[in-house]
């Protein structure tokens, strides 16, 4: 990935972003790194898979500067936001989260 990164910045992208589910270690040069998180861990691991911990344990570990939270709304997880974002600011000392629209989970 940070061949792709150098080869971004040498041909003049200002702003380098990468998307990721977090099962890999958060290291990266680009700007931002975006992590989907669909929910607390119950419904979180309903809809992607049992990684939770690993993803927030990623997080943790990481020293990159700029971590967004991903997370898209659906019936899995609608009643839980305000709880995330707590965690999200609380735990893990993330402060910006992306929340998108909602997705019909059934």
């Amino acid at each position: 990935m940070e061949d792709v990164i150098a080869l971004a910045r040498s041909i003049g992208f200002l702003i380098i972003s990468v998307y990721t589910n977090g099962t890999f270690q958060l290291k990266s040069s680009s700007d931002d790194i975006f992590v989907s998180i669909d929910g607390l861990k119950d419904s979180s691991q309903k809809l992607r898979s049992p990684v939770y911990n690993k993803v927030i344990s990623n997080i943790e570990a990481s020293h990159h500067k700029n971590i967004i939270i991903n997370c898209t709304i659906n019936s899995q997880n609608k009643n839980e936001i305000d709880r995330i974002a707590k965690f999200l600011n609380e735990s893990l000392l993330i402060f910006l989260v992306n929340i998108l629209g909602y997705y019909h989970f059934t």
